[in-house]
């Protein structure tokens, strides 16, 4: 039988899924994915990091002593856009301290490789359709409020 590729997503998902699950390794994936993008030379490689500390953001928090140190890190040193959703991500994992059950969507995956924020079409009770920003943790309940 003959091996098949893994895709770039799953391969990608091996760490997040490693952090979702224990939280004695959480800081330290930040701590390795901060050392890898700090000062790297190579543009794809870093824009690798940086794609993997927003997924990262978007599937567990940084601990409580991690978190301040980590947030002057993606606001000194995001590149590429990544800066804004990381601190964004971040802002919000203080809120809500709370981790996932599963990987990011496929939606979160393709955000977060173009830097870009998060949106949903809501249909409003005038019938007009118009998009209404999410972030990683957002519920139903809390998207029902934001319309």
């Amino acid at each position: 039988m003959e091996n098949t590729p893994l895709t770039k997503q799953y391969k990608n998902s091996f760490p997040l899924s490693a952090g979702i699950r224990n939280e004695k390794l959480r800081d330290e994936i930040y701590c390795q994915l901060a050392n890898q993008t700090r000062k790297n030379g190579d543009p794809q490689s870093n824009e690798r990091g940086w794609f993997l500390i927003s997924n990262c953001l978007s599937s567990f928090p940084p601990s409580k002593t991690l978190y301040k140190y980590l947030l002057k890190y993606v606001s000194d040193n995001g590149a590429n856009g990544y800066k804004y959703i990381c601190q964004q991500k971040l802002l919000q994992a203080g809120i809500n301290h709370e981790s996932r059950v599963y990987p990011p969507t496929n939606l979160e995956w393709h955000s977060n490789k173009k830097a870009v924020r998060m949106a949903l079409d809501a249909t409003f009770p005038d019938f007009e359709i118009r998009p209404v920003p999410i972030e990683s943790f957002t519920t139903q309940r809390s998207f029902l409020l934001m319309r």
